[in-house]
């Protein structure tokens, strides 16, 4: 039997580890289980006003029980309209920060096969840096929770969460937005990012 040499030795440990890290649930799966869409409003309580901002959050089961999810928010994106014909401004942050204590967003549902957007009312506090996908672009500073379900006043029957969050640029602290258990429609079936 001959002896394997150094490169086949190596190029065997570096497939091993390959495998090893794809057994990551966000590396295995490249699709998100379920896409979550938040739209921050200049006037908060209309819904055909400027849209400020858009926060998608990618989430991927991490546990569940009967009527509980545990979530692993693997990416948010943020995305600032552009105005005047100018394109969008987007930032991503692949790391978010959740304040839970084992990191993952847990939400109740009625039924797990048919998910709600009222389902995703109570955002726990995320906090991050997103990077800018302009390298031109300054990167976002950013902070957002949910309080729970509330009514837009033009919109009575849109779903709605009460939300603070502030979005700032990352090295001027140019403030974009900010708000204070502002209305902000809740979009659970956004799709793709």
């Amino acid at each position: 039997m001959t002896k394997p040499t150094k490169s086949w030795c190596s190029v065997l440990l570096s497939t091993v580890a390959l495998l090893s890290i794809c057994q990551s649930p966000l590396l295995a799966q490249e699709t998100p289980d379920h896409v979550v869409e938040y739209v921050v409003r200049e006037d908060p309580d209309d819904i055909t006003s400027d849209t400020l901002m858009i926060v998608t959050l990618e989430l991927w089961i991490s546990e569940a029980t009967e009527t509980s999810i545990g979530w692993d928010v693997g990416n948010v994106r943020f995305t600032k309209p552009g105005q005047s014909g100018e394109p969008d401004t987007t930032w991503m942050d692949h790391s978010p920060r959740l304040t839970t204590t084992d990191g993952l967003w847990w939400t109740e549902h009625e039924d797990p096969q048919q998910i709600t957007a009222a389902e995703f009312n109570e955002l726990p506090y995320v906090e991050g840096v997103a990077l800018a996908d302009d390298p031109a672009e300054e990167d976002l500073d950013y902070d957002i929770q949910g309080h729970g379900e509330t009514v837009i006043q033009s919109a009575p029957t849109a779903t709605a969460s009460r939300m603070t969050y502030a979005f700032s640029k990352l090295q001027s602290s140019q403030l974009l937005v900010e708000g204070e258990e502002d209305p902000v429609e809740v979009d659970p079936d956004a799709t793709g990012i």
